[in-house]
């Protein structure tokens, strides 16, 4: 429940699709993370193009969503950082939260690189 919000049925999507984005190497190495990306179809519950396609139907919405790329990026970075920074992870695995961080991060990226975005453009943060 920690990563629930009451905003943009997309941000609910993007939780929903994290797994999609989660190498298998990365779940191995945190095995409270479940991983689909690059496994084998067989062992995947629905593609993740057909849940963005059923999404769409059943919330006649336009499919493609040209959102997502972004939503799924900013999804996997929001809960873990605001959560964690507020101390307000409630779970019994809230202290792995500051680990797992940098892999997120990490995931976040790879979003928008499989989605074709080029990074090396970006200015640098001033933070």
């Amino acid at each position: 429940w920690e990563l629930c919000t009451l905003g943009s049925p997309l941000a609910d999507l993007g939780n929903l699709t994290m797994p999609f984005h989660i190498k298998r190497t990365q779940q191995a190495k945190f095995p409270l993370l479940i991983g689909f990306k690059n496994a084998p179809q067989v062992e995947v519950p629905i593609s993740l193009d057909d849940l963005y396609r059923e999404y769409c139907k059943l919330t006649g919405w336009s499919y493609p969503l040209l959102e997502m790329p972004f939503v799924s990026s900013w999804m996997l970075l929001r809960g873990i950082a605001a959560r964690y920074v507020r101390k307000q992870a409630s779970s019994a695995n809230a202290a792995i939260q500051l680990e797992l961080f940098p892999v997120f991060a990490e995931l976040a990226r790879d979003v928008l690189l499989d989605e074709g975005f080029h990074l090396d453009d970006l200015p640098q943060s001033k933070l």
